[in-house]
């Protein structure tokens, strides 16, 4: 998420926001609005309005999704939602979903696309193919079209101190 806020911001024409249920300084991200949003209250959609464009990461990690599997559902699923359902009351016309390859599951073939099967196995897979269904639903997407991406890994330089360096 701080390196999609650093790229857009980088590019000089945006106006980037950046939402979380903890907020942390970016020192290196001087020129970001950081807030905390309530996703439990009838504000979001308000505070939405006038958005072109939502990008949401939010989710518990791998780790703390097999852990507390509740919470996961809570934040990877229930959360997204809140957001897609306000997105699309407050007309925000894209909203962008990042979730998983973990989706797929194990599989036996070379290559994966959007059109492979997906076989959710772990509460984190399980929450983000759930996730996904939501912010692709008609349902939900009136005003505020849905995208979704599948993302495997990546590493880079922490934009904060939290260590997910059992990933790489």
């Amino acid at each position: 998420g701080g390196r999609i806020a650093s790229f857009l911001l980088d590019k000089g024409d945006y106006d980037v926001t950046v939402s979380s249920r903890n907020p942390v300084s970016y020192p290196k991200l001087s020129g970001i609005k950081v807030v905390k949003v309530e996703t439990h209250t009838n504000t979001l959609e308000n505070f939405l309005e006038g958005f072109d464009a939502i990008i949401h990461l939010a989710a518990l990690d791998a780790s703390k999704s097999g852990e507390f599997p509740i919470e996961a559902i809570d934040v990877n699923i229930s959360d997204t939602l809140r957001w897609k359902i306000a997105a699309n009351k407050a007309a925000v016309p894209k909203f962008i979903y990042f979730s998983t390859i973990h989706v797929y599951g194990k599989q036996s073939v070379a290559s994966l696309n959007e059109l492979s099967n997906i076989n959710p196995v772990h509460p984190y897979a399980i929450t983000h193919a759930s996730a996904e269904q939501f912010v692709l639903s008609p349902i939900f997407s009136e005003k505020s079209k849905g995208f979704v991406f599948r993302l495997s890994n990546s590493f880079g330089y922490p934009m904060t101190s939290i260590s997910q360096w059992h990933l790489v």
